[in-house]
């Protein structure tokens, strides 16, 4: 396991008593839910950036539908569901 950090933050009367209460009823510290807030913010933000990196990487490649094409697949694609 990595060695801890501490870091320090502000947050306001309501924020910490809103923590506090959480804590209590998972049975967890105040610190434990932050760093899971941290932690999966954090994770969240890069997944979302690595996605529109990757989207951007195809856009540059070339690898899109114009609004037209998409339509036509997705009438398509409607169509058949509409048949089956």
């Amino acid at each position: 396991m990595a060695k801890p950090i501490v870091i320090t933050a502000r947050i306001d009367e309501q924020l910490s008593a809103d923590l506090d209460r959480l804590a209590a009823m998972r049975d967890r510290s105040r610190a434990w839910l932050i760093e899971k807030a941290v932690a999966d913010y954090t994770r969240e933000q890069l997944e979302f950036d690595d996605s529109i990196a990757a989207a951007e990487a195809e856009f540059e490649r070339g690898e899109y539908l114009t609004h037209e094409e998409f339509m036509a697949e997705l009438k398509s694609e409607f169509a058949k569901r509409q048949a089956a």
